[in-house]
């Protein structure tokens, strides 16, 4: 067995400035040796690309690759895009704007090596920061990365990218993040755990997370394709625990549908208000592409509730 397998920290970025030159550092500079750096370039917009090229560039690690996107496809689809540009046997993520701490991938190996785990997530420390500074009526939380018993784990546990370092091969079988608008981190821990891959955590802060108050790129309300892709996986993931444990699971799958149900109505009346405008629309293109995207979702709302 390797000792020392390669590590591939995939950072994807876009529209940031503030914080990336941090964020690399923080992957390049691990005690762990055997590391490699992958950013996902996802901008549009040629000022930012030639930014990240720069600070890149300043880096000057051999360490260190840059990927550019064709074009912008969100989060889901630039950490994939850093997933099959891994040479790593584990991949670990981190958001462009979040900074490991300098043992975070050596003390995450050691576990996955000492369990012969596939799946290792941390403690994290979120900083909530306004205009550059860290809010003076919010300033920070510890979020856990605890484990527990399987309808802990499936119902509370923290799922964020940047806590993870994962078998890459593990992630391909589950065919890496889905591209939902929300919750993509906490669905791919929920698909790892239906397929039956073994998941452990180090007690410790190993990431620091910052929140910018005020300027989330995820919106607040809901989505819902996303709660409807939640809701479908944690009905999967029932199936591998106990009863008690799917009675717990089932309250938490309760309360996505009563707010899946609650904004139905709004998204079908958004649906039908489109599709009343498209019927002055004398083009049979526009119709089809209308008419089957409201199939697809409503499919997809009976196939989840």
């Amino acid at each position: 067995m390797n000792t020392n397998p390669l590590v591939s920290v995939v950072i994807p970025t876009f529209r940031r400035k503030e914080g990336v030159k941090r964020a690399i550092e923080s992957a390049l500079n691990q005690s762990y040796p055997s590391i490699e750096v992958v950013v996902v370039d996802d901008n549009e917009d040629d000022d930012y690309s030639l930014f990240i090229k720069q600070i890149c560039a300043s880096c000057a690690s051999h360490r260190l690759r840059l990927y550019k996107r064709r074009q912008n496809g969100g989060g889901a689809r630039a950490r994939n895009s850093g997933i099959l540009r891994a040479r790593g046997e584990f991949v670990a993520f981190l958001d462009d704007d979040d900074v490991m701490l300098p043992d975070k991938i050596e003390k995450q190996i050691n576990l996955l090596q000492q369990q012969g785990a596939d799946v290792c997530s941390c403690d994290m420390l979120e900083r909530f920061v306004t205009d550059g500074v860290l809010s003076p009526v919010k300033r920070e939380k510890l979020i856990k990365g605890t484990i527990g018993q399987d309808e802990y784990f499936i119902a509370k546990n923290a799922a964020y990218t940047s806590m993870f370092l994962i078998r890459r091969t593990a992630l391909i079988a589950v065919h890496g993040f889905s591209n939902t608008r929300k919750y993509q981190d906490k669905i791919l821990m929920l698909k790892l755990y239906i397929k039956g891959f073994s998941i452990v955590a180090v007690d410790e802060t190993l990431v620091v997370m910052t929140s910018h108050m005020g300027e989330r790129i995820t919106s607040k309300r809901t989505d819902l394709q996303s709660e409807l892709a939640k809701c479908r996986y944690y009905d999967l993931a029932a199936r591998r625990v106990s009863a008690d444990a799917v009675y717990n699971i089932g309250i938490l799958t309760a309360s996505i549908r009563s707010r899946v149900l609650s904004q139905q109505g709004k998204y079908l009346a958004s649906l039908a208000l489109n599709m009343k405008t498209l019927f002055r629309v004398r083009s049979s293109c526009h119709w089809r592409i209308v008419a089957k995207a409201f199939k697809r979702n409503l499919l997809l709302y009976h196939s989840a509730i």
